[in-house]
């Protein structure tokens, strides 16, 4: 029998970096709980309603990850500071970070996660993970097969810090493009209050059947996170648009 460990995985959502980071980390959770280890999933930020985050702590500060461990998974964007890595090496033997930012390459960690092209300097003290087997994915969107209806989906993640999604509604309605547009959101917003009147669209918030949302729809425009990758996975037809350097 291979050797059982504590884990610990801690990421970051808010409106300002998205919620993907915390789904991917719920998701890693799941499946290392199903191997028979111990883990410790945290997200600093406002508690989602997700059943991947059934077993999950909502935390408002970093320093309230409190457990000792083998290894700490760290999923941050941007908002890592020294005080927190510091304190994190207080509770861990081994502290590994997904690489979505290249301004955390500046901490030394003992392994880095990132399923697109390396973006660090080789150094033989640091264990990489790369390449497209460390893409991240629930089993909805690999397994599942779902009927192709008519229809666009559109997504700038949970909860469209940019403001893209009335941007590219009014590109639709100004090119005449008629398919029906489903539009998915995490928190629902004020700048989309017009749209709601028009037949042509329909939104969606907080929608528990996002794969199948997904899954069904004929094209997709989408930013370039994880919810690009899960399209593909659906095999779908995408106008991806990069909102942020890690999305390049």
């Amino acid at each position: 029998m291979s050797k059982k460990f504590q884990i610990s995985l801690v990421a970051e959502a808010s409106d300002s970096v998205g919620y993907g980071h915390a789904i991917r980390t719920g998701i890693l959770a799941t499946s290392l709980r199903e191997k028979g280890h111990k883990v410790n999933h945290y997200v600093l930020g406002s508690k989602l309603n997700n059943k991947i985050f059934r077993n999950t702590k909502f935390i408002d500060s970093s320093k309230k990850v409190s457990q000792k461990t083998e290894c700490i998974i760290l999923d941050f964007y941007n908002n890592l500071s020294k005080s927190d890595i510091n304190h994190f090496k207080k509770q861990t033997k081994k502290i590994i970070s997904f690489q979505d930012s290249k301004k955390n390459n500046k901490f030394k960690f003992d392994g880095l996660i990132n399923f697109k092209k390396k973006n660090y300097k080789s150094n033989s003290n640091v264990k990489l993970f790369y390449g497209l087997k460390y893409l991240i994915l629930g089993d909805n969107f690999t397994t599942r097969k779902f009927k192709k209806k008519n229809y666009i989906f559109l997504c700038f993640g949970g909860s469209d810090p940019l403001n893209q999604i009335p941007k590219y509604l009014n590109w639709i309605k100004f090119s005449k493009i008629k398919r029906k547009v489903y539009i998915a959101i995490i928190k629902d917003s004020k700048k989309l209050s017009k749209f709601k009147k028009d037949k042509q669209f329909k939104i969606f918030i907080d929608y528990k059947k996002m794969e199948k949302l997904m899954g069904e729809s004929k094209y997709a425009i989408c930013s370039g996170g994880n919810i690009l990758a899960e399209l593909l996975a659906l095999n779908k037809n995408c106008l991806c648009i990069s909102l942020s350097l890690n999305q390049h």
